[in-house]
């Protein structure tokens, strides 16, 4: 499985500085989504594919953070059962190896579209990733 490695290849390291969670977020916790994300996430729900009510993971309304830290992925599919949206133990996040890898270990590439994501946008979530912490947002 790429896992990590290969969407950390992909975005040129991991952890390396840039935009951290709280640094013009939504709030002072460490998973406060910070700008960059926001845009980001807007943008998926403006597709119609991440909005409040059209999707199994609403990217667009506030407290994202709640769906996504610590929260097993919504699909059916044996190859994404159990698999968590953005861990809090340093294993692979799957909403980061979704956007951020050629081929994801299941499910579909994002977005859909096939357009690929920035390098400041791929850095602005690994970042966010990597420092979120389930106690932060009340997730198990």
């Amino acid at each position: 499985m790429g896992g990590a490695g290969a969407a950390a290849n992909a975005l040129g390291g991991s952890g390396s500085g840039g935009a951290k969670a709280g640094s013009g977020g939504t709030g002072s916790s460490t998973t406060s989504i910070p700008d960059c994300l926001t845009t980001l996430f807007r943008g998926c729900g403006k597709s119609g594919c991440h909005s409040a009510g059209l999707s199994q993971v609403d990217l667009a309304s506030s407290g994202v953070e709640k769906r996504l830290v610590g929260v097993d992925t919504p699909s059916t599919s044996l190859a994404c059962k159990g698999r968590k949206l953005v861990t809090t133990d340093g294993s692979p996040s799957l909403l980061l190896e979704k956007i951020a890898e050629a081929t994801p270990p299941c499910g579909t590439k994002m977005p859909l579209d096939g357009t690929q994501l920035s390098a400041d946008d791929l850095k602005c979530v690994s970042d966010w990733v990597d420092t979120v912490s389930t106690s932060d947002v009340g997730g198990p």
